[in-house]
């Protein structure tokens, strides 16, 4: 066979993804023998060789040509026992049937993989679909109808175990808060997915969003692609309960989802009070969100906390293990906030632009340990990371810090000490006016009695104080870092020049 032959069966693959979205039946060479396995010649493959050589890939959402009975195309109603032909689909996709009969039908298979369709009204025609999309229930995306009794209904019928309740593309409208108990029944989750925060936007006009009480440590939930929108001020989008401290057998996580007002870029007054508020839960990821809060007041003024994550027990009852990576956090009060009882906290590869504070860790809370900020970027107006309550092992490593006047990038603003800190390989620069002398910008503020810590390798840049130690800070090691243009390097040091002795402070500019 000829190398034109050879490349018509082996490399239609991206060619057709990038030209018809799809793989028609009649694509391979008739005229070419089927390869037998271990056949590395220019024989053409055939297109049962390619159908199983894609085999158990994932594609998105393809446009598809039904013939219903040989009739005609387009999207057909099906009638119970109908046989239809899809062409143009992978194997193993799942279509929707949203004005489709409610009966049976049967679904040609053939080279092009097993389909599954659901009829509106729910019923499975022929397959196991991923997701039960919500318009099984009677939800539509079109911004009109009350899509609250949907959800509910559809969070009922799920199995045993739970399942995947699917949105496509369009705006979910809610006039009420949805919630729902998990039952106690072992191992559960529930899946919220979309067809991406762009295209699929659940709103909630007046009220609180989606609530979830989980009774048991294997239980856990998945949202993802998707957008949470508010018309209102103050209400929380996603809030999760667990009845016990300490950690779930099984990890959580909201993915590629965006938390905004309805205008979508924080400059009006709509803004959600809390983007994800967890309790009690442990064991969550949160990976590319992004969360607008408000910023109708200005520099300063701004409204919303994207994540709260922590426990409402006392002491002993913790909660464990937040991981963040690659979100954006913008016009927020606080973008991450450390709450009582918690233990790890990781924030990585991270945004926070045009915010209160980055990360804050309240007053008052116990049993705080493990926060750890490493490659992200931090450009908010009051202090980026700011801890009012004693907490164990800090770690802030690869980060930049745009610090403003008055304002520290990373502020132990605590009475009580502090221990086991390690900042390393950070910058702390200032760009605007007034950052320089003693009421200046300020890299590290370390007050009350701070315990057992290590700055090394950073960069201060334009500040009036670098690092800035309390008199009571002790086995506190402050070398190898650069400062530029620093008013300020290090106060208050108390100590000799490293290595120090065996209860001082050091310093090794």
């Amino acid at each position: 066979m000829s190398k034109r032959c050879h490349m018509a069966g082996m490399l239609i693959f991206p060619f057709v993804v990038a030209w018809v979205h799809g793989f028609p039946a009649d694509a391979q060479n008739v005229t070419c023998t089927t390869r037998p396995p271990g056949d590395n010649s220019n024989a053409c493959a055939s297109t049962a060789f390619v159908d199983t050589a894609i085999a158990g890939i994932s594609f998105p959402s393809l446009p598809l040509s039904i013939v219903n009975g040989g009739t005609g195309t387009s999207t057909p109603n099906l009638s119970a026992g109908a046989n239809i032909t899809i062409t143009g689909m992978w194997p193993n996709q799942t279509i929707a049937a949203s004005g489709g009969s409610t009966g049976s039908g049967t679904v040609a298979s053939g080279t092009q993989g097993q389909i599954a369709i659901y009829a509106s009204n729910g019923t499975t025609v022929s397959g196991a679909p991923a997701c039960t999309p919500i318009e099984a229930f009677g939800g539509a995306g079109d911004n009109s109808t009350d899509n609250s009794t949907a959800l509910s209904g559809a969070l009922s019928s799920l199995s045993s175990t739970g399942g995947c309740i699917g949105f496509s593309g369009g705006i979910y409208k809610f006039n009420s808060a949805v919630s729902y108990t998990y039952p106690s029944t072992g191992f559960y989750n529930v899946t919220l997915s979309g067809s991406g925060p762009g295209s699929t936007q659940l709103l909630w006009p007046s009220t609180n969003g989606i609530s979830f009480s989980l009774p048991l440590a294997t239980q856990s939930f998945v949202v993802k692609n998707l957008a949470f929108i508010t018309g209102s001020t103050n209400h929380t989008a996603l809030n999760i309960t667990d009845s016990i401290h300490q950690a779930n057998v099984t990890q959580s996580s909201v993915e590629n989802v965006t938390f905004a007002g309805q205008d979508l870029n924080g400059l009006n007054n709509d803004y959600w009070g809390y983007g994800v508020n967890i309790v009690n839960l442990s064991d969550v990821n949160f990976a590319g969100i992004t969360v607008y809060g408000s910023y109708s007041g200005g520099s300063g003024n701004e409204k919303g906390v994207g994540i709260q994550a922590g426990s409402n027990g006392s002491v002993g009852q913790l909660a464990y293990f937040y991981n963040v990576t690659r979100s954006v956090f913008i016009y927020v009060a606080y973008g991450v906030v450390m709450g009582n009882h918690t233990q790890g906290v990781t924030v990585a590869a991270s945004q926070f632009v045009n915010c209160g504070s980055g990360i804050i860790v309240p007053g008052t809370q116990a049993d705080n340990s493990l926060l750890v900020s490493r490659d992200s970027q931090y450009n908010c107006d009051h202090s980026q990371i700011v801890i009012f309550s004693n907490i164990a092992s800090v770690i802030a490593t690869g980060n930049i810090f745009y610090v403003t006047p008055n304002w520290s990038g990373i502020d132990f603003n605590t009475a009580v000490g502090s221990q086991d800190h390690s900042i390393t390989n950070n910058v702390f620069n200032c760009l605007v006016s007034g950052c320089t002398g003693g009421s200046g910008a300020t890299g590290i503020s370390m007050l009350g009695t701070p315990v057992a810590n290590v700055i090394n390798s950073n960069v201060f840049d334009n500040l009036g104080y670098g690092v800035k130690l309390s008199a009571g800070a002790t086995y506190t090691t402050v070398a190898y870092n650069t400062f530029r243009g620093v008013t300020n390097s290090v106060s208050n040091l108390g100590g000799a020049a490293c290595p120090a002795s065996s209860s001082g402070n050091c310093i090794s500019p």
